[in-house]
């Protein structure tokens, strides 16, 4: 009796478990909830690609000032980062030793005029007595040697003041050549520009051709970039190419300015030349330019189909039967859609799509709308 007791009581505990087992595998195939909720089917599309080349803003104009004439540095006016006007004064050179030099030649000057007075007075005089001379002899009243002697003292006169004349005007011709040398001890801006270097310091000992400062003009700049020689032909003279300035937060598209058709030999690149709008740009910004290479076919998903889950990004993957799953995916670079192509987002857009590097494949379908939906959601 015991036995058939123990028997009977194993029999109701296995039927109560697979009960039990059954209820609870059940449970699990009918889906949580059932929504209505917007799919994306995943494909391939055509993507631009780029090379990315760095580059900096750079002035129209940059001047490096040197020195024209020796001299002892005596004043310098200016320090780097300064803006300075076109005419303004930068830097003093001594002129001490070239003043000195105009005073004694004016002082020459003066006594050559005073000489060269003195001289026309007895010139005036030498020449009003060879014309009496001159009419004596022809009415027989002088002799030769008288005429002959009057003639030669006024034409000595007359050469001494042709000589002193010249003299006069080598003096003078001094004078201007000090004076403009005096001029080159004044070191003026020849434009509206900003002190980028200055070289020099006062007591500095220049020579002619010695830098002094170095400018760079405000009225207009340009982006300069290097690129690969084997680039040369593909650059369209009048194209444009997009421009990213991370310090501005800004991406441009820019005009072609000039392209260099001159390759270095060292580091085997070109210079591009592109045209900067009206801006806050300064000389060394740095820039980026994407020299377009071609298109190649990427999985995108637009951004609204992403859902993140602490650090995982991932999308609700829609299986056959309309079950959404969770799906972690590792994501690469986000694009934007301009025609028929994507081109890396290096702009704000509204509306943006995401590389899938894994974790998706061609065909799959993603829920668009990820916070209506949870594992196990049945989407219709």
């Amino acid at each position: 009796m015991p036995k058939r007791l123990f028997v009977l009581t194993l029999a109701l505990v296995f039927l109560t478990l697979s009960c039990q087992k059954g209820d609870h595998k059940a449970k699990e195939e009918l889906p949580t909830q059932t929504v209505k909720a917007k799919l994306y089917q995943v494909r391939p599309y055509p993507v631009a690609e780029y090379r990315e080349f760095v580059g900096q803003v750079c002035p129209k104009e940059k001047i490096t000032l040197a020195a024209r004439i020796p001299g002892y540095v005596r004043q310098v006016l200016v320090d780097e980062g300064d803006t300075v006007s076109p005419g303004e004064v930068l830097l003093r050179l001594d002129d001490r030793e070239l003043k000195a030099d105009i005073e004694a030649l004016l002082a020459e000057a003066r006594a050559l005029e005073k000489e060269r007075e003195a001289l026309i007075s007895r010139l005036d005089y030498a020449k009003a007595n060879f014309k009496r001379f001159e009419a004596l002899f022809k009415e027989k009243a002088a002799t030769k040697d008288e005429y002959e002697q009057a003639r030669a003292q006024y034409l000595s006169l007359a050469a001494q003041k042709e000589a002193l004349l010249a003299k006069q005007a080598a003096i003078k011709a001094k004078i201007s050549k000090v004076k403009n040398l005096l001029s080159y001890t004044e070191i003026k801006a020849p434009l509206r520009a900003k002190v980028v270097k200055r070289l020099v310091s006062q007591g500095t000992m220049a020579t002619p051709g010695t830098p002094l400062l170095v400018l760079e003009g405000l009225s207009s700049f340009r982006f300069c970039v290097s690129l690969d020689e084997g680039l040369l032909n593909q650059v369209d003279p009048r194209g444009k190419y997009l421009v990213s300035f991370p310090a501005l937060k800004k991406t441009l598209t820019l005009s072609v300015l000039a392209v260099v058709p001159r390759v270095d030999p060292k580091a085997k690149t070109f210079l591009l030349k592109l045209k900067l709008p009206e801006g806050n740009f300064v000389s060394g910004l740095l820039g980026r330019l994407y020299f377009p290479v071609g298109t190649k076919e990427k999985l995108l998903i637009p951004k609204e189909a992403i859902f993140y889950r602490g650090d995982l990004a991932g999308v609700y993957l829609v299986d056959e039967k309309g079950i959404a799953h969770f799906q972690v995916l590792r994501l690469g670079d986000a694009y934007v859609k301009e025609g028929p192509q994507f081109k890396p987002a290096l702009r704000e857009a509204q509306t943006l799509y995401f590389e899938v590097l894994s974790g998706l494949k061609s065909g799959a379908r993603i829920v668009l709308e990820p916070e209506k939906v949870k594992d196990g959601t049945k989407v219709i």
